[in-house]
């Protein structure tokens, strides 16, 4: 069994972006596809755990694990060509992760909005 960071070292960071290749169904499948091919090898191995959220044009995402390992995936993602307009909603430390089972789980809605009020932020899929 892995080793999950003790419940005070875990940041959960919630983003939001727009797939660059939301036109063309085949490849935003495939880019979907090795997204979720190499979040369950990386994932693992960083003691990350998450969910990835998709309408098949935006991403919701939440990443949660060792605050430097949530960070340094999330460089990699804002400079990943298949994500654009990329919004953080909230970065938090927790004490309990939401989605401890899952290197990555993955959800398919048939629509994901984006909500911004005054004291907090927050997506909903439909």
């Amino acid at each position: 069994m892995q080793k999950i960071a003790d419940d005070l070292d875990i940041v959960q960071l919630m983003y939001f972006s727009r797939a660059t290749n939301f036109r063309n169904s085949i490849e935003f499948d495939r880019d979907v596809r090795d997204i979720l091919d190499h979040s369950r090898a990386y994932n693992p191995l960083h003691e990350i755990t998450s969910a990835l959220m998709t309408d098949g044009e935006m991403f919701a995402h939440v990443v949660e694990g060792p605050a430097i390992a949530v960070e340094n995936l999330y460089f990699k993602i804002i400079y990943d060509e298949r994500h654009a307009n990329i919004i953080t909603l909230q970065s938090v430390s927790v004490h309990v992760r939401l989605f401890s089972f899952w290197p990555i789980a993955f959800i398919r809605v048939k629509n994901i909005c984006f909500i911004r009020t005054l004291n907090a932020q927050s997506v909903i899929g439909a």
